[in-house]
């Protein structure tokens, strides 16, 4: 069966609870935003969290995740990527990772919840059993656009983002997992599977974080302040009204918001000379490489006019490993 025809006729497949996972309980199988889906995770901390918790998401800090736990500053905004990401999921799982794999049964599953740990929530997108050893897998989709392919290993290798290493490390050890595979799809075309093993040493930084986060969330004890936008969001969200008064601040802040704002002038200015020059470089190329070969931006063009949109820099992840967000 090719993935075109498979494509055409997902098989359903009934929410699972293996017997064989004894680590977490199974506490049933949510639509997605609805509140029982939002009361189970409220209750802990998910696989998405743990990266904020770590100060590694490039979607959420901690200040804004404890305001969220806290039922405070709204909730995160579904953007498109991520919308589109949970759209395709299914033609991941269930037909290109379910095609590569015959050997596994790929089945649909729910919310879990650790037995020992009842703040670690896990919800996995597959659950992968091997037809003769019952072995579980952990599978976890990701739609990946292919300018940030750069952040990935080779297929088969156990190099992924950090940010998505946190989460895999979370439902391994939520669910008492010792593989867990990350089907990724790059550029809408491009299908890699990788191969993440369980180990003690990163799963008790994982643990260790979140079960310090929940204590504050649980205690009222408040992250601090830190630069990320989403924590700029939710300062807007909690911060109602207006009376119109004056409020004195220190001179030390005063000084600096105001040394940060010609700090961010000049940044800007020889940002974008940076921009032009590199973009003048290029000419009709499609990325620009260092001498050692190491992209530093893509050129992304317009397809009605066939000009340049934009200069895309290439990533420059802030963390290598959980090691270093940990100290």
């Amino acid at each position: 069966m090719t993935a075109s025809t498979a494509a055409a006729a997902l098989p359903p497949r009934a929410a699972a609870a293996p017997d064989s996972i004894t680590a977490a309980e199974y506490l049933g199988t949510f639509t997605d935003g609805s509140p029982e889906w939002h009361a189970a995770r409220a209750q802990g901390l998910g696989g998405s969290d743990i990266a904020a918790v770590l100060g590694l998401s490039p979607w959420d800090s901690r200040f804004s995740l404890w305001h969220e736990k806290r039922g405070m500053g709204g909730t995160r905004e579904v953007t498109r990527q991520m919308s589109i990401g949970k759209k395709i999921e299914p033609f991941i799982c269930d037909v290109l990772f379910a095609e590569e794999h015959p050997h596994l049964e790929v089945l649909r599953t729910g919310t879990w919840r650790n037995f020992e740990r009842p703040w670690q929530i896990a919800n996995p997108d597959r659950l992968a059993v091997d037809r003769e050893t019952g072995r579980v897998y952990g599978v976890e989709a990701k739609n990946i656009r292919h300018d940030m392919a750069e952040e990935w290993g080779e297929d088969g290798s156990d190099v992924v983002p950090v940010y998505y290493e946190a989460q895999v490390r979370h439902y391994m050890d939520a669910l008492g997992l010792e593989v867990y595979l990350v089907a990724a799809l790059f550029g809408g075309c491009d299908f890699k599977v990788f191969r993440l093993e369980a180990d003690e040493r990163q799963a008790r930084i994982v643990r260790d974080a979140g079960a310090e986060f929940h204590r504050t969330v649980l205690e009222g004890i408040r992250p601090n302040l830190d630069g990320h936008t989403r924590t700029y969001q939710v300062l807007k969200a909690i911060t109602e009204g207006c009376d119109q008064s004056d409020v004195e601040i220190s001179a030390e802040l005063a000084d600096r918001f105001r040394s940060t704002q010609v700090d961010l002038e000049q940044a800007t200015e020889a940002r974008q000379l940076a921009v032009n020059e590199v973009l003048a470089a290029i000419g009709r190329g499609r990325r620009a490489v260092d001498p050692n070969g190491v992209r530093v931006a893509t050129r992304c063009m317009n397809r009605a006019t066939d000009r340049t949109r934009s200069l895309m820099p290439a990533p420059t992840p802030k963390t290598k490993s959980l090691e270093e967000a940990a100290s």
